[in-house]
């Protein structure tokens, strides 16, 4: 994404996601785009930032996915090449196995173009994918062989419950990552596994990318594209977390489970 990309659209002023305005510190800034910690949970956040609707149509565009890359995809061509999707996604498998039995069903919430759920379901697995982007859905069910449903999860309604959700690099992209973590209760069953992945501010590779964002070396711009504190990739993100928010998230949400 292109910061020109962004210019004749509505940004707003937001606070923090889970805290309202219970205070903050100016990181950075962007242009006339201001990132700030919350003072209480310590999420990072953009502000002014994309309107929802703005937002959904980036996704749902999704420029960066050309389903001709995808033609000539085979699975076993993907396990033998061993590409950097393939560590990632094998990473997945290794979490979820380690913690839920063959045959258990489980939903990747924004599955992208169904990687993860085509190589756990070869593992036997039961999976299936939702995801917002029509393109990336198109992908999924057409060359990836992945079952995938276009829509948002708040939308998805197949009357399952399922033993597992992954959550894997997706509450960072979220407009309203609250409401997200609420639609997860609706279907997952009571004892089920929730698997989540998202960038820590304090961790080492985004600190350093925004050592280089203060430097003027590394100028991505992206940055502006999905309006989020994480400089290396504004573009992807609109959080960057921290262990003590996401407790919180699930515990104002689901309550604290012994």
């Amino acid at each position: 994404m292109q910061i020109e990309h962004f210019i004749d659209k509505e940004l707003e002023e937001v606070s923090c996601p889970t805290c309202g305005d219970a205070g903050n510190k100016l990181v950075h800034k962007y242009m006339s785009i201001g990132f700030y910690k919350c003072n209480e949970c310590h999420i990072e956040y953009a502000s002014p930032r994309l309107s929802e609707t703005d937002m959904l149509n980036l996704y749902q565009g999704d420029a960066w996915r050309d389903a001709k890359d995808y033609e000539k995809w085979t699975y076993q061509n993907w396990l033998e090449k061993k590409d950097k999707t393939f560590y990632l996604v094998n990473e997945n498998l290794n979490l979820v196995s380690r913690f839920l039995p063959q045959g258990s069903s489980l939903l990747d919430v924004g599955s992208d173009v169904g990687l993860t759920v085509r190589h756990l379901n070869e593992n036997n697995f039961l999976a299936e994918g939702v995801e917002v982007s029509e393109v990336a859905s198109t992908i999924a069910n057409t060359f990836t062989k992945a079952p995938t449903t276009n829509s948002n999860l708040k939308q998805f309604k197949n009357n399952k419950m399922y033993d597992g959700l992954l959550l894997r690099a997706v509450l960072e992209h979220l407009y309203d990552p609250i409401d997200v973590l609420k639609d997860c209760a609706k279907v997952i069953r009571k004892d089920g596994l929730i698997f989540i992945d998202v960038p820590h501010y304090k961790g080492l590779s985004t600190r350093y990318k925004k050592f280089l964002h203060r430097l003027g070396v590394k100028k991505t711009t992206s940055t502006l594209g999905f309006l989020l504190i994480c400089m290396h990739s504004i573009k992807d993100h609109y959080h960057v977390c921290s262990i003590k928010l996401v407790l919180k998230l699930f515990i104002l949400n689901h309550g604290q489970r012994r």
